[in-house]
């Protein structure tokens, strides 16, 4: 499985990728820190899933998720965030996210999720 990480700190991203590489099946492809970046790199890149968070600089996350989204071939999103309100995850769910975890609290499920998928 192809997977993106964009997040706008580095430190969580090589956490993610680090963590995330040692899972048979995962191939880390890419990287991003802003939503402009991670846009074009999915585009680009075509990963199978893209691990986002929602609060990057330079624009609101919900335009660039219905982009990818929209896309030729659209990644399976996983909104990873500290921002788990219940109000954000209903705007990016409806936006077309495919799963929506709190980076405190549920990171267990993240590498649940991609394991499920590998699998698929």
């Amino acid at each position: 499985m192809r997977l993106f990480i964009a997040d706008d700190s580095e430190n969580t991203r090589k956490c993610l990728a680090g963590y995330l590489s040692d899972i048979k099946g995962i191939e880390i492809v890419g990287e991003a820190g802003d939503w402009a970046e991670a846009t074009e790199a999915v585009e680009r890149l075509k990963p199978d899933v893209a691990i986002l968070d929602i609060q990057m600089p330079k624009e609101n996350g919900v335009v660039p998720l219905r982009a990818m989204k929209s896309s030729e071939f659209p990644p399976k999103v996983i909104m990873f965030t500290n921002c788990f309100d219940s109000q954000y995850r209903e705007m990016f769910m409806t936006a077309g996210a495919d799963y929506f975890f709190d980076k405190c609290s549920e990171y267990n499920e993240l590498e649940g999720v991609l394991k499920r998928l590998i699998a698929d």
